[in-house]
């Protein structure tokens, strides 16, 4: 899916993360289609330079046990507050993180879901944005892609603990 308006583009993959009329998988598929939508725009626009770029991932991650510690699963899960009740019902928290070089890491967390007949579903939310101090050319920015990509593997890592490493690798 790609979406265009006045001064921005963005593209957007859902699972399946297949790419079959590429012949391509993971990343590299999805990239090429990043330089697919960006070379039209381009092309149709013409625009002065590139004044953002950014990579976001949300992810679904499904617990399989109802009553899970959240801390089991992620780094950054909220702690725990003695004079507050321990059943925790619901959270969202959204973090922002600055980068040395205009790069900043958007971290949002918090429930999916919640049933009493389902699992738990943690959403992690990952946004890595770059925006330059002056408009970047196209190929400035599809550089900086893979950059951002590298950061937001690098975070993902960072705060999944082992226990979410083995949901991802069933």
């Amino acid at each position: 899916m790609v979406g265009v308006r006045p001064d921005a583009l963005t593209v957007h993959i859902l699972k399946p993360y297949q790419y079959a009329e590429l012949e391509v998988d993971g990343w590299e598929g999805f990239k090429s289609r990043i330089l697919v939508a960006l070379s039209a725009y381009w092309e149709v626009t013409e625009p002065k330079g590139i004044y953002q770029v950014g990579i976001r991932y949300i992810n679904k991650i499904i617990i399989p046990e109802k009553k899970a510690d959240i801390k089991e699963y992620l780094q950054m899960a909220l702690p725990s507050v003695k004079e507050l009740p321990k059943k925790l019902t619901r959270f969202m928290s959204q973090v922002e993180y600055d980068y040395e070089d205009d790069v900043r890491l958007i971290l949002s967390q918090g429930y999916a879901s919640v049933s009493q007949e389902h699992n738990r579903e943690l959403l992690l939310d990952l946004d890595v944005i770059w925006s330059p101090p002056e408009p970047v050319r196209q190929e400035k920015a599809l550089e900086m892609v893979d950059d951002l990509h590298l950061r937001e593997i690098i975070a993902f890592e960072a705060i999944i603990t082992d226990k979410t490493r083995e949901l991802f690798n069933v």
